[in-house]
């Protein structure tokens, strides 16, 4: 099981790693003004695991410090819409950051917030799956 924070760009390209081919339930993202929090529920197929069985197992992520949430490419009326992580980063500028969620098809998340600060937890039990995620270029 994996916990993990980070607190840099740099950080949030290796945690991105980690949640490479999660499913996300559009209905399972909620930007949260108040709390100046993005958050979102994702089933995360399990890579740092080898062998014959494979797991996903249910993840949480949070960004903290966040002061405008864009989506593009999805319908955030259609709650479950499922969408495929493909990558998490960061540029730090001077006085924000944009952080940019990014899905299969060419939807994302654009996030602007005050600094990086992002923890992702997995939730419960992890379960087999029989399908890999594949990445061969089909070409």
């Amino acid at each position: 099981m994996v916990k993990m924070s980070a607190a840099s760009a740099l950080d949030l390209t290796v945690m991105g790693s980690y949640l490479q081919d999660a499913t996300v339930r559009v209905g399972d993202m909620a930007w949260i003004p108040s709390q100046r929090r993005f958050g979102l529920v994702c089933n995360r197929f399990m890579w740092e695991e080898t062998g014959a069985t494979r797991h996903r197992c249910r993840s949480g992520l949070h960004i903290d410090h966040v002061i405008m949430a864009r989506t593009r490419g999805f319908a955030a009326r259609n709650k479950d819409h499922m969408l495929e992580l493909l990558t998490i980063h960061a540029s730090e500028h001077d006085d924000k950051t944009t952080i940019r969620i990014a899905f299969a098809g060419g939807a994302d998340v654009h996030l602007d917030a005050e600094v990086v600060e992002v923890h992702m937890d997995d939730i419960g039990e992890p379960w087999n799956t029989p399908h890999v995620p594949d990445h061969e270029d089909k070409g």
